[in-house]
Order: C-alpha cells, then structure tokens, then sequence
C-alpha cells in the first residue's frame, strides 16, 4: 500500500484492519475483547472533556472525575466492559497509550520497574552491556504492566488526558473518516505478556514472509536458538487461523508465542508507517525479503530475525528516557 498517511485512503485502509472489524474466526485467535464505539460527537465530547487534563498534564482527583461526569455515559460502558473482564483490562484505540507508559514519570511504574529489576535475575558479574539490556527487558516489562486498567474512568484518563499518540489518532479520525466513522475503543481481557514472547510477522499477497522479535533493541537469552521453531509455530497458526480470515491480502500481523500458545495481538497495514522491527522499509533487500523475492524465499519461509548478541549500552540506553534512567540509577543505589 502505496498512500500517505494523512489520506482518507489510508484511514480507511488502517480502520479495515481493526480489531471490532474482524471476522469471527479470527476474534477467536487472540485475546477476548468486548467494544464500546464511539460516535464522532462522543470523541468531541471525550476530547473537550480531557482537554484541560492532557494540555497541563493535571492529575488532580476532582479534576479526573469532573471529566469523568462530563463523558458518564462512555465511562460506564468501559466500567461494564473491564468489569466482564474481572476488573482488569487492556484499552486502545486504533493504537495503545503505551507512549504513557514508556515515558510518563508515575508512582505506579516507578514500583512495577523497582519490581521487575528485582526479578531480573542480576548478579552484579554482568557486563555494562549485560547489565543494560536486563534493565531495558525489566523496563519494557514494567511499563507494560502499567497500561492495565481497572475502571472506566481510569481508562478514559490513560487514553484521553495522557497518550498523545491516542489523541493524534482521534484527531485524525475526526478529520478524515467523513460521514462513515469507525472509531471504537477496545477493551480486552487482561493477559500479561512477555516482552520475549510478543513477534511481529509480515503478510504479503496472502504468503507468511517473515518474522521479526518484536522489542527488536532487546537481546533474550535463549531465543536465537529458538527461533526457527517460534517461526513454524507461527506459520502453522498462521495457516490454520488467520490466513482466510483476513480482510486484505498484505498485513503486518503482531503475535505471543507463549507456553499457553500462540495468539493474535493486532493488525497493521503492510506500510513503511509499520515498525518493521528487524527488517528495515529503507533498505531494499530487506523489502525483497518482505515481499517474498528474498534469496531465502527460495528456502525456508518464513525468514526469521532476532537479536543474536547483547546490544551496546548506547543503543539500550537510547531507549530509555533519561528520567527512567535516573531511577534506575536510584533503585541501584539503594539495593547494592
């Protein structure tokens, strides 16, 4: 798909791929999920109402209920919705808030970071690079945990008074959608993932190319060897549960390969706007490859790619914004 990014093409051609359009079968491969839609005046509604919260980041407990009120009647749609869920879940729309997660100071990930580095299994015999990598796979895991919410109201201020990225696609929306609107926010069940286990793979004219590691800066011990076998437990998923299922025939398809199985995360459109994790849009026999005219297209399909070596500190550290940095720093300073 050849279309900028801000065309109506290419709004649509992404809302296609959308988790509340898919088919049956394919809602059965990934996570349970339930949808509360959105009319075009409800993201007016829910944009003015959180407006005053994202522009001074204000977190006061009066301020986040009074937009809570002023949007009551979306907020208890995602309260019925996370509650079928047990009380936790996962929200987005056509993207997630995990920009918050990766980048907002908070309480609640400065606890889960503390958490997940005390689980990391370091020694203090590790290299710089060692010891960079166990705390950027301690800091992915954390944030992810952070973006599990457990009310209506906290998902409405995750995705509306905090993620830029949502507010960007609701704009965007607002913009480009016209007379048909197809917003929704999506609430699944809450399923924690590893960040080991999560693998982007690449879907062109209905053929399985590739596969990449998704947290394409981390290094997991083990996986290399590993990863011809993850690739074919994806291709047999693949072939049994999403290829027919589909509502085009070139996608970037996310999946979790786990010791429970394999499942669906989301669709992407197959476009340069797609992170392509190991395989890059710039070079072209990386593209050759995606595109199934790669020389090993002749072999094996699907190509596979992970990170094979510990990654220098500079690139582990570059992606951990310098306050998480910092508090890292802190967390060793009083644990050691």
């Amino acid at each position: 798909m050849d279309v900028p990014t801000n065309s109506a093409a290419w709004f649509a051609a992404d809302a296609a791929l959308a988790v509340e359009r898919w088919r049956s079968e394919l809602v059965a491969s990934s996570v349970p999920s339930r949808f509360v839609p959105l009319a075009a005046r409800d993201c007016r509604a829910l944009l003015a109402a959180y407006s005053e919260l994202y522009e001074n980041e204000n977190e006061n407990e009066e301020a986040v209920d009074d937009a809570a009120e002023r949007v009551r009647g979306v907020v208890r749609q995602l309260d019925a919705a996370i509650a079928a869920f047990g009380g936790a879940a996962f929200v987005k729309l056509s993207r997630s808030a995990k920009d918050v997660a990766y980048c907002e100071p908070g309480k609640a990930l400065e606890k889960a970071l503390a958490e997940a580095l005390s689980a990391a299994g370091i020694t203090g015999s590790e290299t710089p690079s060692e010891l960079a990598n166990l705390e950027l796979i301690a800091f992915m895991t954390a944030a992810n945990t952070c973006l599990c919410v457990h009310s209506g109201a906290e998902a409405a201020t995750l995705l509306f008074a905090k993620s830029t990225r949502v507010n960007q696609d609701m704009q965007r929306a607002l913009e480009l959608a016209g007379c048909e609107f197809p917003c929704c926010i999506t609430v699944r069940q809450w399923v924690h993932i590893r960040p080991r286990d999560e693998f982007r793979a690449f879907v062109y004219c209905g053929t399985l190319t590739a596969v990449s590691q998704y947290y394409h800066h981390c290094f997991f011990a083990g996986l290399a060897a590993q990863a011809r076998a993850v690739a074919d437990r994806i291709q047999a998923f693949f072939e049994q549960h999403v290829k027919a299922h589909t509502p085009v025939p070139s996608y970037v398809v996310d999946f979790t390969v786990g010791d429970e199985g394999v499942f669906v995360i989301e669709l992407n459109p197959f476009h340069v706007s797609t992170d392509g994790c190991l395989f890059r849009w710039d070079v072209p026999d990386d593209v050759a490859v995606l595109c199934g005219r790669g020389s090993n297209s002749i072999t094996h399909l699907p190509a596979v790619r992970v990170v094979t070596a510990v990654p220098p500190v500079e690139e582990t550290h570059g992606q951990i914004v310098p306050y998480w940095q910092r508090k890292i720093a802190e967390y060793w300073a009083s644990h050691r």
